[in-house]
């Protein structure tokens, strides 16, 4: 009796055991799968809080190619990703790293065009008369007061063309630079929706404010104003003010309707410039670099000038003859070093320092008799 009690116990324990270990299991398994599902849902919690952060390329927006507006764009994309710049910093940045560029040609710019002024009166002077001889048809005369402004120019160090040097360097700059963030904005590259500043955060919109619109056709105006770009001040040309006075308001329309990304570039280069002709007033400045002072002219000895277009045309003409004239001078002395160094050119039929064939001789006497 005692036996079947305790193999009956035993066999009762050993089932209360086995179902313990069960439960046990079915716990560790239960508690495995917790921990599994939350490790994976936080994998996928961070997961899509890290896509949040990563920016598509410039190229995967069909941006960035190998072109001048490219070029612009993968310098943005450059300091905004591997620099950390907010986009702001980045276009303020890359304006910055342009206008120091295009510094040594500013310079070269303002030495001319202040040379130019200085000497106008005389300049003025021998273009009259180069105009009167040409029209009155004396070829002798021209030539000579071409060569008479040729040579003046050279002495002075100035040239008419090269003031348009300035220009024609900083409208390829211009146009990338508007064309490679009027394209990001368009486009829209998501991360310059917050990349601004203050009222400004959304780079693809325009100021709703107009500050920035306001600010640029200021400080356009105080640009040319002052002839920051090329050092001269036009005071005493009517046509220049009526531009100076028109232009900022012609363009403030078509700001307010650029993106604010625009608009940053635009304030940027024209703080830029004023800076720049700040520190190029400074005479320890102006010495080291040479710059010319420009001197007062009194205006009764400027000669009046025509009307803009006839003067534009009258101009460009004089520049065309100067020119061929130029052409003509170089080429003669082309000829002339060639004909010093080079071989003598055949103006004979035959050659001097051969023997002649007898029946030529013989046929020479009878042409002479």
């Amino acid at each position: 009796m005692d036996l079947s009690s305790n193999v009956s116990q035993l066999s009762e324990t050993n089932s209360t055991i086995a179902n313990g270990s069960s439960m046990a299991t079915d716990l560790s398994s239960s508690v495995a799968s917790t921990d599994l599902s939350n490790v994976a849902a936080s994998l996928s919690t961070d997961l899509q809080t890290a896509t949040q952060y990563i920016e598509p390329s410039l190229a995967s927006l069909d941006l960035a190619h190998w072109t001048p507006v490219g070029l612009i764009q993968m310098l943005l994309e450059y300091l905004h990703i591997s620099c950390e710049m907010p986009w702001w910093g980045a276009i303020v940045a890359s304006t910055i790293v342009a206008r120091i560029l295009l510094l040594p040609i500013l310079i070269k710019t303002q030495r001319n065009t202040i040379n130019m002024s200085n000497y106008m009166p005389q300049l003025q002077y021998l273009q009259a008369k180069f105009g009167e001889a040409r029209k009155s048809g004396n070829a002798m005369e021209a030539s000579r007061y071409a060569l008479e402004i040729t040579q003046y120019m050279k002495k002075h160090n100035f040239n008419p063309v090269k003031s348009a040097l300035l220009p024609l360097a900083q409208a390829p700059v211009f146009i990338s630079f508007f064309l490679g963030l009027r394209a990001m904005a368009k486009a829209p590259v998501e991360s310059m929706q917050w990349g601004g500043l203050s009222w400004t955060t959304d780079l693809t919109v325009p100021d709703p404010y107009y500050i920035l619109p306001i600010m640029s056709c200021t400080t356009l105006y105080v640009v040319l104003k002052i002839g920051a770009e090329s050092g001269v001040k036009f005071e005493n040309m009517k046509l220049a003010r009526y531009v100076l006075q028109a232009l900022p308001v012609i363009a403030l329309p078509f700001c307010i309707n650029f993106p604010a990304a625009v608009l940053y570039y635009w304030v940027t280069t024209n703080f830029c410039t004023l800076a720049i002709v700040g520190v190029l007033k400074l005479q320890p400045v102006r010495d080291y670099l040479k710059l010319p002072t420009q001197r007062a002219i009194d205006p009764k000895f400027i000669m009046p000038k025509k009307g803009f277009v006839g003067g534009v045309k009258e101009a460009f003409e004089d520049q065309k003859v100067l020119s061929a004239i130029e052409d003509r001078r170089r080429m003669d002395d082309m000829r002339f070093q060639k004909a010093g160094t080079g071989p003598v050119p055949r103006t004979y039929s035959y050659d001097p320092t051969k023997p002649r064939p007898a029946n030529a001789a013989v046929s020479a006497k009878q042409r002479k008799t």
